[in-house]
């Protein structure tokens, strides 16, 4: 009984193993003294997300290819510390080619894409990545029966029309994605008008980072419940891609900081409010290079990343 244990446990874990999607990436690589895991929401939709989706949020064949919806960069030193970075979608980084161009672009490239405008812009090197897209993402919600929000107003998102009022909510995976994902969001005024918050539309980055928390604390992975967390682990391994440089070494590191995300403080990369008009644009302000190396703790950028954007610059 006890080698059919062990035979069964090991093929489960190879099954959960080979379960994530792989992608190729450049990674240069992060500081010394720990390592940087650069996590992706994408907006990559499927070809069988279904009507509801492709009203909501847009088909496949009209929006081909995928844009970095949510960009965090998950630090872990060596003495296990964590830290969580967020970092504005609507960036302007400096591109493959020298150009100009927003930071969810990139992903248009393929993760190398992302990881190496980082690298060149901001000094930041990264050693894994992490993708989720949008059915990744509900149905990971879905299996730890959802998430709490708490809002101190009123929104809603004219383009995919959700709506929630102020309070606490207890979101799906549907309503998570919708959260995540507002591009028109309004916020209920006290004389009961709307008003668009610009700011907040393009904050993806922050509601990402609420939500990863929030999963965080709601993850049981105890051997006590043994069929929740299988039902848990096959989730989360179907809705996640990872590069294929990711050894199962490196698994359960990765686990680890990201059941610590709910006690973890997180930094924001100090930027301008984003741009009005169709193509929302936002800029390093002065202080982003402090704040950089404090994330990193360390004034040098990885070995190969030299950032060229001014504000970016370690002191």
């Amino acid at each position: 009984m006890a080698a059919a244990l062990v035979v069964a446990v090991t093929a489960d874990g190879i099954a959960l193993w080979r379960r994530p999607s792989r992608v190729s990436a450049t990674l240069p690589g992060s500081a010394p003294g720990g390592s940087t895991v650069l996590l992706i929401g994408t907006d990559a939709r499927s070809t069988d997300q279904g009507g509801g989706d492709d009203l909501r949020y847009g088909s496949e064949a009209a929006n081909p290819g995928e844009r970095a919806d949510v960009v965090l960069a998950l630090r872990t030193d060596d003495d296990g510390t964590v830290r969580l970075l967020e970092i504005p979608r609507d960036l302007l980084v400096v591109g493959e080619k020298g150009a100009p161009v927003r930071l969810t672009t990139t992903l248009l490239d393929g993760p190398s894409g992302t990881t190496e405008a980082l690298c060149r812009s901001l000094g930041l090197g990264v050693d894994h990545v992490v993708e989720v897209r949008f059915p990744g993402l509900r149905s990971i919600v879905d299996s730890v029966g959802g998430i709490e929000v708490t809002l101190d107003r009123s929104i809603r998102d004219t383009y995919t029309k959700f709506q929630l009022d102020a309070g606490t909510h207890l979101l799906n995976g549907d309503d998570v994605l919708a959260y995540v994902a507002a591009r028109k969001l309004e916020v209920l005024q006290p004389d009961g008008t709307w008003k668009a918050d610009t700011a907040a539309a393009g904050d993806r980055s922050s509601k990402g980072a609420d939500v990863l928390r929030e999963l965080g604390r709601r993850i049981d992975p105890s051997p006590l419940h043994p069929v929740a967390a299988q039902q848990l682990a096959w989730a989360v391994t179907g809705a996640l891609a990872v590069d294929d440089r990711l050894s199962p070494t490196d698994a359960p590191g990765l686990w680890s900081s990201l059941r610590a995300l709910p006690s973890v403080d997180t930094t924001h990369l100090p930027t301008t409010p984003p741009t009005t008009g169709v193509v929302p644009i936002t800029r390093l302000e002065p202080g982003a290079g402090a704040v950089l190396a404090e994330f990193e703790g360390s004034d040098t950028p990885a070995a190969g990343c030299r950032p060229v954007l001014p504000n970016a610059v370690r002191p």
